[in-house]
């Protein structure tokens, strides 16, 4: 005998499809009680492969981690796809009725006011993909010849909850929601806003189909494509969303004259592109929102990685959530540390976790600051993507971009490459900012900075002179190459790569404070200053 699983939990909602059930279709038959659902929905589903868990479920730490213990990044398209939650159900098609097909809907709230709509045929069953993590509220449809159709009651089955809630999008690989994940301070990020995926890439298999494009658009009902590849491959042009460029270099590319190593890293070479990738994060009108290089994996990895930790995940899980790019199909495996070459992620992440803050989403805040993304944007990409307890990285920050600052000539720029106000020092010049502090505290000072060069021999403490308040300031010993710094090309345009330094450190008083940058060399760009509580 079958067994029917009733969901008392929502008795309430239940008892509403009852006399609600059928709605939109004219005459029925039958109540929603027709439908009798056979899956069990007391048992937890799992939407993780055997591989997929097995990698999930390791308690090391994972910017460590064997690379014996997860893929080579040479599987299926599918290696990357979720398992099907499949859902039977039994129901006597009503005499004067003709069944045209079945559809299951289901969303994470209990009315399911946005529902994911599968259809299927006049099969009692169908295989769920891209459910969420967590609770899922579904009812079964029966949708009639002649227009009318009969609605279950609204039921419940919940999924393991351990991201990511990796994605089926047809001709696409490495594709996942960001959303699901617990976060440190106790909220999680929203299901179902944000996605990270592959693009359109020429050799690599990733071509979305038209079925891609209705899961994408009708399904999880895409708003924008943000591209963070090096030229336009988009996946949707065309589709109804807006498709947006947010172009990132990858390679160390030499410049036109053949003389340039490159920068240090996928955030330092595209510092500029961050910025713009955030400008459009804190707009709710643009959500839900997908975005690509061309694998999803590199570029794409470096914005997971900025949000993940402006919210509040971990930094283990960081590292996870990068290394599960080796299951779809990417075309080589992705490692950490120096076997990684300059993918390596390390390098950045280095990065964040020098700057100030006692949590890794501190650091990440401060991080993006350093680099002129306004606290008012990460404060609203917090709002929009933090379910529950949300992380508040004010913590007496001082911040002054372009027009803050006062010298010879700002400059300004609508250039995607280039801050939007910017100074360009020749030898000897010098720019000024004043900022306000209402507490005494110990400062860790940094500058936006550009130099056409990626030298490693040529040091940063020769090209600069730093002042606090007429009293001058050791500046790091570091060479151009480790400073971010560098001259690329991109489709046949030189552009200066501009980055976050450290500028000195100093325990300053309550009060006001000039802060004073004089080049030593010529063609010094300034973007900006910052200072941080050490």
């Amino acid at each position: 005998m079958k067994k029917r699983k009733i969901l008392i939990g929502i008795l309430s909602v239940a008892m509403l499809a009852s006399c609600n059930g059928g709605q939109g279709g004219g005459n029925n038959n039958n109540s929603p009680d027709a439908f009798e659902i056979v899956t069990d929905l007391d048992e937890e589903k799992e939407i993780h492969t055997a591989a997929q868990k097995e990698y999930l479920s390791y308690d090391g730490v994972y910017k460590t981690i064997d690379p014996s213990l997860y893929p080579n990044g040479n599987g299926a398209m599918t290696d990357s796809e979720p398992k099907a939650v499949k859902i039977e159900w039994d129901f006597e098609v009503p005499d004067d009725k003709e069944l045209d097909y079945y559809t299951v809907s289901f969303d994470q709230t209990t009315d399911i006011d946005n529902p994911y709509v599968v259809k299927g045929t006049t099969a009692k069953s169908l295989d769920l993909y891209n459910v969420y993590l967590g609770t899922n509220f579904f009812k079964v449809t029966a949708n009639y010849k002649d227009g009318t159709k009969e609605d279950s009651h609204i039921y419940q089955f919940d999924v393991e909850q351990t991201a990511p809630r990796n994605l089926q999008i047809e001709g696409m690989t490495n594709c996942r929601d960001m959303g699901g994940r617990e976060l440190m301070n106790g909220g999680k990020i929203r299901q179902g806003l944000i996605y990270r995926t592959s693009g359109v890439v020429g050799n690599y298999p990733s071509q979305v189909t038209e079925n891609g494009i209705d899961v994408l658009k009708n399904k999880l009902g895409v708003k924008t494509e943000i591209n963070v590849a090096d030229q336009s491959t988009y996946n949707g042009t065309g589709n109804g969303w807006e498709v947006v460029d947010c172009l990132m270099n990858y390679n160390q590319d030499k410049n036109s004259t053949g003389n340039s190593k490159g920068t240090n890293h996928h955030f330092s070479r595209n510092a500029e592109s961050v910025k713009k990738v955030f400008s459009l994060l804190a707009d709710e009108d643009n959500y839900p929102v997908f975005y690509h290089c061309r694998i999803g994996t590199d570029r794409t990895g470096l914005v997971a990685i900025l949000v993940n930790g402006l919210l509040g995940v971990s930094e283990n899980e960081i590292y996870q959530d990068y290394l599960f790019s080796n299951f779809g199909k990417i075309g080589s495996k992705r490692y950490i540390g120096t076997q990684a070459g300059e993918d390596n992620i390390e390098n950045y992440m280095k990065e964040i976790e020098a700057m100030p803050g006692e949590s890794w989403a501190q650091k990440t805040y401060n991080t993006l600051l350093a680099v002129g993304v306004p606290a008012a944007t990460l404060d609203a990409v917090i709002d929009i993507l933090t379910v529950g307890e949300k992380f508040n990285g004010e913590d007496g920050q001082k911040i002054g971009m372009g027009s803050a600052l006062k010298g010879s000539a700002m400059k300004t720029s609508s250039d995607r490459f280039n801050p939007a106000e910017y100074y360009t020092l020749a030898a000897n010049e010098s720019v000024t900012w004043t900022f306000e502090t209402a507490t005494a505290y110990n400062a860790y000072l940094t500058a936006y900075l550009g130099i056409a060069s990626s030298s490693t021999s040529n040091k940063l403490a020769d090209a600069i002179k730093v002042e606090l308040d007429n009293e001058e300031m050791t500046v790091a010993n570091k060479n151009y190459f480790e400073c971010g710094f560098g001259n690329l090309n991109i489709n046949k345009q030189d552009r200066t790569c501009y980055y976050f330094n450290n500028i000195g450190e100093k325990n300053i008083a309550a009060g006001s404070h000039t802060l004073k940058l004089t080049a030593k060399v010529a063609n010094v760009n300034v973007g900006g200053f910052g200072v941080f509580k050490k």
